[in-house]
């Protein structure tokens, strides 16, 4: 077996800073060195140090890494409704074991409160920054962008990825109430509406990285469960009396959450979903709820392991034996050697509810 050598190594300039008048990338320079008769080629002097940085792991026991996981945490409306203009940050970095405020592995969500009269400067490194008025023209905000991720990976954002988008109320509302007034309306998973950009065309996302979803829980009704793999910034926008979240890591082969964790809604406070866990709306009040979360999908959605799932079509896959990974689409599933499988039951499975259906219509 030829003996080879592997390097990782940044194109990073140690100390260079956004603004510094340095450059914050250099130019790699790779040059082959052959090595005849099974003599090792020639120390460049830095071997030795750079070999103290590296590791190696056994695969067992390192393949699923544990990582401190996010919790489930609610933030009250009380931190931006009264005192001085200021951001309130929505920091679990302690509980994520980062060093750098974050409210998920790549987004910081923030209240942001301002006085009439006041002005209030912001400033933080992302590529993407979203707003959402909670009261007034601007007296509370909603503020979520993915600074953390830019902090993660050691870089600064040097040009625009996306054009600005602003969304009404108004609009957001009448599109959500058309979707609400069609035929079979009520046994959608959500009855929302995504918000998309015109440089997202693929992913469908807020931006590159951002997602969000203007969605109404109608009163008396239940939203069924799905998952994803993103983060969930969830901002109750409105909600009355007993109106909750359930979630949990588990479902059972009746498309139940297992043993769930209760998040009770109140009108603007915003509650975290981890990434993978199930999680269903109730609305068990006598008024409509609405809830628009937040999450890193555009990221997620662009490396094509969003990996959303919802409970009627899991419990579904059960009759035909059959576990997915997390790029199927369930209409036309790439197989290596035959082709496509097109139109299997699976994938009708999977239409059916996208149309609405209930589990009970999977039968």
């Amino acid at each position: 077996m030829k003996l080879l050598t592997f390097l990782a190594t940044s194109s990073c300039i140690p100390g260079a800073t956004p603004g510094s008048g340095r450059s914050a990338h250099r130019a790699l320079k790779v040059q082959a060195v052959s090595a005849e008769n099974g003599a090792h080629a020639p120390s460049t002097g830095k071997d030795e140090a750079w070999k103290k940085n590296s590791i190696l792991y056994e695969y067992g026991s390192a393949a699923k890494p544990r990582v401190q996981p996010i919790p489930v945490q609610a933030f009250p409306a009380s931190l931006h409704q009264t005192g001085d203009s200021r951001v309130v940050h929505l920091d679990l970095s302690s509980d994520l074991g980062m060093d750098y405020p974050a409210t998920a592995p790549n987004m910081l969500a923030s209240f942001v409160r301002i006085r009439s009269g006041d002005t209030l400067e912001i400033s933080e490194a992302a590529t993407s920054h979203a707003f959402y008025v909670i009261r007034g023209s601007g007296t509370s905000l909603y503020w979520v962008h993915d600074g953390p991720l830019l902090k993660y990976l050691g870089v600064s954002p040097t040009g625009l990825r996306f054009p600005p988008a602003l969304y009404r109320q108004k609009d957001l509302v009448k599109a959500v109430e058309d979707i609400r007034s069609e035929p079979g309306a009520k046994k959608k998973n959500r009855i929302g509406v995504l918000l998309g950009n015109t440089a997202t065309p693929q992913t469908k996302t807020l931006t590159h990285v951002l997602w969000a979803l203007f969605n109404i829980l109608p009163a008396h009704h239940t939203q069924q469960p799905h998952k994803h793999s993103a983060t969930a910034l969830d901002l109750a926008v409105y909600a009355g009396k007993n109106v909750y979240t359930m979630m949990g890591p588990d479902i059972n082969s009746e498309g139940a959450i297992v043993d769930p964790v209760r998040v009770e809604w109140s009108t603007g406070a915003m509650f975290t979903t981890p990434p993978g866990w199930w999680h269903s709306h109730h609305n068990e009040g006598d008024e409509d709820a609405w809830v628009m979360p937040i999450q890193d999908a555009g990221l997620f959605t662009h490396q094509r392991v969003l990996d959303i799932r919802f409970a009627p079509i899991e419990k579904a896959k059960l009759k035909f034996n059959r576990i997915t990974g997390a790029t199927f689409d369930g209409e036309n599933i790439k197989l290596p050697g035959n082709g496509a499988l097109k139109g299997n039951k699976v994938g009708k499975a999977e239409a059916k509810v996208a149309e609405g259906a209930g589990a009970a219509d999977l039968d």
